[in-house]
C-alpha cells in the first residue's frame, strides 16, 4: 500500500495526494490503510461518510478527510473533528449546500466544502451553472468557507477523447469562478493521475490504484511507466478442512452440476459466497494449493467450495489454500478471477465479508509482501 502511494505521488510530483478509503477501504480495513497512507505522506484521506473518518482518527491517524456523502447532524459523534478542522466535505447539490450551512452556522464554525461540479458523470454533482454559483455565493454564507472544487471523470481508463471533453469542460467553469488562491483544484482518479499530468492540478485523488488493482492498459494501449511497480496488496487464504476421494462419475456440489470425469481426490475449502466468493466462479473458480492450480469443482455453496486436488496430492487438512492471490499474473489474480465471475476486480475486493480476518503487514525496505486477507 505504502509503495503504491508513493508510485502514484511520484506520478504527480506537484500535487498532493488524496488516498481513497471509502467503504472501509474497499473492504480491506480503513484504520490499517489510513495508517500506511499517512506514513506513504498523503495529505488527505476521503471517506464516505462521517463516521468512516472517526473509526480512522480513532486509530491514530492525523490527516485531514475529505467526506464524499452526508453531512453532520446533532449528537453526531465525529463533530468534534468538524470542529477540528478535519472534516471537508463534498458538496455536489444546491441541498446538501444548504446543510452544511446551516449546521456550520449552528456550531459557529465555517464548515470547509468542495463545490462538485458535473462535467459529464450523471452521477453527483451539480450543473455547471450551478456550480459557478454555488462557489461565488459561499463568501456570504456564515456556515461555509470554500475549500477546493472538484469533478469526477467517468472515462479516464477507457476513452481518452471523452475524459479530455470533461476537463476541457471543467476548465470552462474554473475561468467564470474567480477562485481564491487557497482553492484546491482536483479530478484525477488513479487512471486520470498517470494518463495526463496536466490534470493533475493541485490535488489527485487514487482509489483503486493505491490498493493495486487499477488496469495494466489504457485505451490506446500505452502501458503505465509504473505500471511494473503497482502491487496487489491482498492476498485471501484459506486452509483445507477435508479431504475426500471420490470415483469417476461422482457428482459434486448441489445441483449435481457437475460430475467427475475420473477418480479424484477433493479438497474441502471454508469459503463460500457468504464470505464473499462469488456463486459465478461455480466450476470456473481456481486456488492455489502449495502454489499448484487448483480447480472449483461443482456450485459455490454458501460457506464452502470443493476444489480439485488432482495438482496438488498430497495436500491434506490444513494445508494452506491460496484463493485470491496477489501475483498478477498467477491463474487465481483477483481481476482474473472477476473476468471469470463477469465482474471486476473492485467488486470482488470489496465483497470480501467483514468476518473474515484482515492481518495487515508493515512494508518495510527489502520487504514487499503485501498483506493477507482472511
Amino acid at each position: 500500500m505504502e509503495a503504491n502511494a508513493r508510485v502514484l505521488a511520484a506520478a504527480a510530483p506537484a500535487a498532493s495526494l488524496c488516498g481513497v478509503v471509502k467503504k472501509d477501504a474497499y473492504g480491506l480495513g480503513g484504520p490499517a490503510v489510513g495508517r500506511a497512507l499517512e506514513a506513504a505522506g498523503a495529505g488527505m484521506l476521503a471517506v464516505y461518510e462521517p463516521r468512516e473518518a472517526l473509526a480512522i482518527a480513532e486509530a491514530g491517524v492525523g490527516l485531514p478527510f475529505l467526506v464524499l456523502h452526508g453531512t453532520l447532524a446533532a449528537g453526531d459523534p465525529w463533530a468534534a473533528l468538524a470542529e477540528a478542522g478535519r472534516l471537508e466535505f463534498q458538496a455536489g447539490d444546491g441541498e446538501l449546500l444548504d446543510a452544511l450551512d446551516a449546521e456550520g452556522r449552528r456550531r459557529g464554525i465555517r464548515l470547509p466544502v468542495h463545490v462538485h461540479a458535473d462535467t459529464g458523470m450523471s452521477r453527483e454533482g451539480m450543473p455547471g451553472p450551478a456550480a459557478v454559483d454555488a462557489v461565488r455565493g459561499i463568501p456570504a454564507r456564515a456556515g461555509l468557507r470554500l475549500a477546493g472544487v472538484m469533478t469526477h471523470l467517468a472515462t479516464a481508463d477507457s476513452d481518452a477523447r471523452r475524459a479530455a471533453g470533461q476537463v476541457a469542460a471543467f476548465d470552462r467553469l474554473l475561468a467564470q469562478m474567480e477562485l481564491p488562491e487557497h482553492a484546491v483544484v482536483h479530478l484525477c482518479n488513479s487512471y486520470a493521475a498517470m494518463r495526463e499530468p496536466a490534470w493533475h492540478r493541485r490535488m489527485i485523488r487514487p482509489g483503486i490504484g493505491l490498493y493495486g488493482y487499477a488496469e495494466p492498459t489504457l485505451d490506446r494501449g500505452e502501458r503505465w511507466e509504473t505500471d511494473a511497480r503497482l502491487r496487489p496488496v491482498a492476498r485471501w487464504v484459506s486452509r483445507i478442512a477435508r479431504v475426500l476421494d471420490a470415483s469417476a462419475g461422482a457428482p459434486v456440489g448441489y445441483g449435481a452440476t457437475e460430475s467427475l470425469e475420473k477418480d479424484t481426490r477433493l479438497g474441502l475449502v471454508p469459503v463460500g459466497y457468504a464470505d464473499g466468493y462469488p456463486l459465478a466462479l461455480s466450476g470456473r473458480g481456481v486456488v492455489r494449493v502449495g502454489g499448484a492450480e487448483c480447480r472449483v469443482v461443482g456450485r459455490v455453496s454458501m460457506d464452502q467450495v470443493m476444489v480439485d486436488l488432482s495438482a496438488a496430492p498430497g495436500a491434506g487438512p490444513g494445508a494452506e489454500v491460496e484463493v485470491y492471490g496477489n501475483d498478477p499474473a498467477a491463474p487465481n489474480a483477483l481481476p482474473r478471477m472477476a473476468a471469470a465471475a463477469g465482474s471486476h476486480a473492485y467488486e470482488l475486493l470489496t465483497r470480501i465479508h467483514p468476518r473474515v480476518e484482515r492481518r495487515h503487514a508493515v512494508a518495510r525496505p527489502g520487504f514487499g509482501d503485501p498483506p493477507d486477507a482472511g
